[in-house]
């Protein structure tokens, strides 16, 4: 294994790039939250000939050979990804709170599966996801009291606002003939249902976010820390049989919080027409260099001719 080789798949590892290399395919890392040590090794710390390699990949779709084998953590499962357009160094950034903005909640509600998104959107427009929550087998006042405890402990002193599915105030939570948002209110936490739209429509909006630009960054980036949306944008989230984006399973909550906070927060029009305005920008740029180009050639034809004296 070469070691331009070895650098690209020690950028591919799950974590905050904290990564030693042991030997040649061997890599390691301690886990933040907790003491314990991973180790990854790759068929390459073993002197594995090209016949067992090319029988590995005809054992398996390329998908599937290079999460066995390559360590590839962007091919998670087969379909045609939602966001083709992101990127992992353009979108996941060391993102940290900005205590004096406030908070967004987002909430996707389900005993099996439900989730929350901590986001804020900035003076510029920048779309910032601090954190994810996932939960299985959790009803909804449980789930509350999980947000409320991460609330209090890594968001001291911020102003909330919490949004949600827009069915979340018709439908009954289980076991309860309170609603969720019912529910929800009983713990001080007052979430609106999100603007209803198409999901094709909310999908549209965050890629258009995706390609924004905002200075050096993009309009919408994520923390190191979102393994599971990370996951779901770099694969897990594709399109079904049927050309629908999946509905179930662990990565469609989340990108249901995610596009709840974006149809309730931004505008079709402001999108479109900052991606339009980058367009014309760019058509700018190469015109301008263009006329710079005409210009020095014509500087140097003069030169030739004698037009410049000292």
């Amino acid at each position: 294994m070469n070691e331009e080789y070895e650098k690209n798949i020690a950028l591919k590892f799950p974590i905050d790039k904290k990564v030693e290399k042991l030997y040649r395919g061997i890599w390691a890392w301690t886990n933040v939250n907790n003491p314990f040590r991973c180790l990854v090794v790759h068929y390459s710390a073993t002197n594995r000939e090209e016949d067992w390699v090319k029988r590995k990949k005809q054992a398996l779709s390329p998908s599937g050979f290079l999460a066995e084998f390559e360590l590839s953590f962007d091919v998670v499962s087969e379909g045609k990804r939602v966001f083709p357009n992101f990127d992992r160094e353009r979108h996941i950034k060391d993102v940290r709170l900005e205590p004096n903005l406030e908070v967004i909640r987002s909430w996707d509600f389900g005993f099996l599966h439900s989730a929350v998104l901590f986001a804020q959107k900035d003076k510029y427009g920048q779309l910032r996801i601090l954190e994810e929550v996932y939960c299985e087998n959790t009803y909804t006042k449980d789930l509350a009291l999980k947000i409320i405890g991460i609330s209090n402990n890594r968001y001291k002193d911020c102003v909330f606002t919490d949004v949600c599915d827009p069915k979340a105030g018709r439908q009954r939570s289980e076991k309860s003939e309170k609603t969720n948002i019912d529910i929800l209110r009983t713990y001080n936490i007052f979430a609106r249902p999100s603007v209803e739209e198409p999901v094709a429509s909310g999908i549209n909006k965050i890629a258009l976010l995706l390609e924004k630009k905002i200075g050096k960054e993009y309009g919408l980036v994520i923390s190191h820390n979102c393994r599971l949306l990370i996951e779901g944008f770099l694969g897990g989230y594709v399109y079904d049989e049927n050309g629908e984006p999946e509905k179930e399973g662990v990565y469609s909550h989340l990108f249901d919080c995610l596009r709840y906070i974006v149809v309730s927060f931004y505008s079709i029009n402001e999108l479109i027409e900052e991606v339009e305005k980058q367009e014309i920008e760019t058509e700018m740029d190469k015109e301008k260099l263009w006329e710079k180009f005409i210009l020095e050639n014509r500087e140097v034809h003069r030169e030739k001719r004698g037009e410049y004296f000292i």
